[in-house]
């Protein structure tokens, strides 16, 4: 694969899918996206001066160890599209990679992001020494993505044992990352999809900070390509929830006319309603209510903390007045609670800003 710099340090290839990257369905396989990343990472590493040749002279070579993937649009095949590649920050010996794919006119398809690992070809472990290695230009790219901190692994209740096949090895004489994923795709059962779920499923839809800029791009004049993606969303990828976030104008700063969501609102749920959807209405949270025992409960058990720090605070070693104080601070709640509960909220909460902090400096203090 080949490719070239773009002024703002990214690197592009264009690429096209052909019918050896589909399925029997048509749809370009995920396996054959994840190989074009793969190819121009390595095409990237070789303009930067640490392609395959170079660190095998050093005797090691590049692994991938994660791929995280946001599918927006599934590519076509046989479309011309842009993939961007560029790097992103290290640290302890792991090297974060961004990608995205779009379209010509700016429509992004994919956005994506993997951690690299450099290895020890004799150890199969990871490089020792890597001081030979250039250091990476970090770039930041509006809109990508960060790795998960961490992945749920579910319990696996099915297990089938598969044969590596020599064609499967690559020349680091490992399984590559696009057999794994072809692999999980083999089992799954023949015609799955969520069309067969009968339980509940809401599928959401964020505004990203990238999305939430498309204000005033395109030619329009306001909000009419924030609508578009948003119709997309749920008539194309069948979302049922939409989060909304400020939108952001051409300089970066956060739009502030009301007048403008409510128009935006308005046209969305006019096109989908031409579509044949219909908007519902989200609940909001219930706030939570007390009862006046579990108020008094509570101001019980700060007025226990506020004696204790009062006591420490002006040396008050008599037990008959901690007491007293105990004492009036439960007559104080309960009567607080019962006769007057939205004052006595107020005052706990400032109380307990008051006696927590004060608790914390005097147990800092202490040790």
């Amino acid at each position: 694969m080949t490719g070239s710099f773009l002024p703002d340090g990214v690197f592009r290839s264009e690429i096209c899918f052909g019918d050896s990257d589909t399925d029997c369905f048509g749809r370009v396989e995920n396996s054959a996206l994840l190989w074009q990343l793969q190819e121009i990472a390595g095409a990237h590493y070789d303009t930067l001066g640490w392609g395959y040749e170079r660190i095998r002279s050093h005797g090691c070579f590049w692994a991938v160890i994660r791929n995280e993937l946001v599918i927006t649009t599934p590519p076509r095949p046989g479309e011309t599209l842009w993939l961007d590649t560029w790097n992103g920050r290290s640290a302890h010996g792991l090297y974060r990679r961004h990608y995205r794919l779009q379209r010509p006119d700016g429509t992004v398809l994919v956005r994506g992001v993997s951690v690299w690992v450099l290895m020890d070809a004799a150890e199969r472990a990871l490089a020792a020494d890597r001081s030979w290695l250039p250091e990476p230009v970090v770039l930041t790219q509006p809109g990508e993505l960060s790795p998960a901190r961490k992945v749920p692994f579910p319990e696996l209740t099915e297990r089938e044992d598969r044969e590596v096949l020599s064609v499967e090895i690559d020349r680091n004489g490992h399984l590559n990352n696009t057999v794994y994923l072809r692999w999980a795709a083999d089992i799954l059962p023949e015609g799955w999809s969520l069309k067969g779920w009968d339980g509940d499923i809401v599928k959401c839809f964020r505004l990203t900070d990238y999305l939430r800029g498309r204000y005033q791009v395109l030619g329009y004049g306001g909000a009419e390509e924030i609508v578009n993606i948003c119709f997309r969303a749920v008539a194309d990828r069948g979302m049922t929830m939409a989060w909304l976030s400020p939108f952001l104008d051409r300089e970066g700063k956060t739009v502030t006319d009301l007048e403008t969501y409510q128009n935006t609102l308005r046209q969305l749920e006019n096109r989908l309603g031409a579509a044949g959807y219909s908007c519902g209405e989200a609940a909001p949270v219930p706030n939570l209510t007390l009862s006046p025992l579990s108020l008094a409960m509570m101001g019980v058990g700060v007025f226990a903390l506020s004696v204790a720090v009062f006591c420490r605070v002006f040396s008050i070693k008599k037990t008959l007045a901690a007491v007293i104080l105990f004492a009036l601070g439960v007559i104080e709640s309960f009567g607080g609670a019962f006769a007057a509960r939205e004052l006595q909220r107020s005052a706990l909460a400032l109380l307990c800003a008051l006696v927590f902090a004060a608790a914390a400096i005097l147990w800092i203090g202490s040790q």
